[in-house]
C-alpha cells in the first residue's frame, strides 16, 4: 500500500512539473510572438512597409537567426542587422530546427499579419493578428 501511494505521488509530481514547464514555455512563446509582431510593425513604419509587402500569404516558418539555409523559410535576418530591431530572431523553446525558428508568419485574406507558435503545449493556440 505504501509503495502504491509513493508511486502515485511521484506520478502526480511529474505531471504537475510537466504542466508548469509547459505553461512557462507557452509564456515564452507568447512573449516571442509579441516581440516579433512589434518589430515587424516598427520596421514597417521605419522603412515604408518593405517587409510587410513581402510576407507570404501561406503560413511559413520564420528562418532561425544565423541559419545555414533560409530556403523555404521567411528570412527576417535584416531585422537583426547591427541590432537595429532585434539582436536575434527568437526561437521556440523546444521545437526549433537547424534553420527554422519554430514560429510562423503569413498575411491572411484581409492583409493582416498573423504570427503563430504552432508548437504550443497544453492544448494552447498561441497567435497574434494585426
Amino acid at each position: 500500500m505504501v509503495t502504491l501511494v509513493f508511486v502515485l505521488s511521484i506520478v502526480l509530481i511529474v505531471l504537475l512539473t510537466q504542466n508548469v514547464m509547459g505553461q512557462t514555455r507557452n509564456s515564452r512563446r507568447f512573449g516571442d510572438i509579441n516581440t516579433l509582431m512589434y518589430v515587424v510593425y516598427e520596421q514597417a513604419i521605419a522603412e515604408d512597409g518593405f517587409f510587410h509587402e513581402n510576407i507570404p500569404t501561406m503560413e511559413t516558418e520564420i528562418c532561425r537567426f544565423e541559419a545555414v539555409d533560409c530556403t523555404d523559410f521567411v528570412d527576417m535576418s535584416f531585422l537583426t542587422d547591427e541590432g537595429l530591431y532585434l539582436n536575434v530572431i527568437p526561437t521556440d523553446p523546444i521545437d526549433s530546427t537547424l534553420n527554422g525558428s519554430g514560429y510562423t508568419i503569413y498575411k491572411d485574406a484581409f492583409d493582416r499579419i498573423v504570427l503563430q507558435a504552432p508548437h504550443a503545449e497544453l492544448g494552447s493556440f498561441i497567435y497574434l493578428i494585426k
